[in-house]
């Protein structure tokens, strides 16, 4: 699992790769997500490339609930958390 502490937008990219500058959303309390994780400090995730992307995004910054079923259920959880 992990929990969501801030969202916010990218708003420039100096190439360092080390850097980002970000325009942070107003604070919110932190919101916990399972199975499908990262452990980057800043993750991209895209919406219109696939259900993950949509489901998690949906989840961060539309306040969408997580259907920890549809999760349980992937190949690669099922064998451990599925129905």
């Amino acid at each position: 699992m992990m929990d969501i502490l801030m969202t916010g937008t990218v708003v420039s990219n100096p190439g360092d790769g080390l850097s980002v500058r970000v325009t942070w959303d107003p604070p919110q309390p932190p919101r916990r997500w399972y199975l499908y994780t990262s452990q980057d400090t800043v993750w991209s995730v895209p919406r219109g490339v696939g259900r993950h992307f949509d489901s998690l995004s949906a989840f961060t910054f539309d306040g969408a609930a997580q259907d920890v079923a549809y999760w349980r259920n992937q190949p690669f959880w099922a064998a451990r958390f599925g129905d």
